[in-house]
């Protein structure tokens, strides 16, 4: 289990660097906010004029979290394993996902506002902030960097076919002992 980059493509990498640009703006920088008359007043009783991704969406949110887990996780498996099969297997699980994640949100950064539960006070309107559209767009990376890495995985040119790990199944002589209804 040694890790080699030489074993992570350029689709690796877009999805790696899409899953950790997800992880910081969906925990860390607000997607939408009220920009009311009265927002001092309302700071000053409490109220949240912002929301992040993760306080936003009630299902979106756990599926940003699991597609960037997937595209950080086939990463880890294609970094460090000389077999190609864990990888191959989390990224065409990552693959559908991150294509519904980016459907989502489109439709609820670029078309459809969703409701947040933020004081409208002064007549605010609710605004979509940039950490929204950096959000849509790490999710397009991940689901071209996932794709990318279908279209290439395969064994290293480095590591050699004695490096992979292999298990040899054995099967019974044909009417052997083990199958029933075999005449001896």
């Amino acid at each position: 289990m040694r890790p080699r980059l030489s074993r992570l493509g350029i689709g690796d990498y877009l999805a790696v660097a899409g899953a950790l640009a997800l992880l910081i703006v969906l925990f860390a920088f607000p997607w939408y906010q009220v920009q009311p008359r009265t927002a001092s007043t309302l700071l000053l009783m409490g109220e949240r004029l912002s929301a992040n991704g993760w306080q936003t969406f009630t299902w979106i949110g756990p599926l940003c979290v699991l597609v960037a887990l997937l595209a950080l996780g086939a990463g880890w498996f294609q970094l460090t394993r000389a077999s190609p099969a864990l990888a191959i297997v989390t990224t065409i699980v990552l693959t559908p996902l991150a294509l519904l994640l980016v459907v989502a949100l489109v439709v609820r950064v670029l078309i459809s506002t969703p409701s947040v539960q933020l004081p409208a006070g002064g007549g605010g309107a609710l605004q979509t902030c940039t950490a929204a559209y950096i959000g849509l767009a790490a999710a397009i990376l991940i689901t071209a960097g996932a794709w990318l890495s279908l279209r290439r995985d395969g064994i290293d040119p480095g590591d050699s076919p004695a490096d992979v790990e292999t298990v040899q199944l054995s099967s019974p002589p044909l009417g052997g002992p083990g199958i029933p209804g075999a005449r001896h």
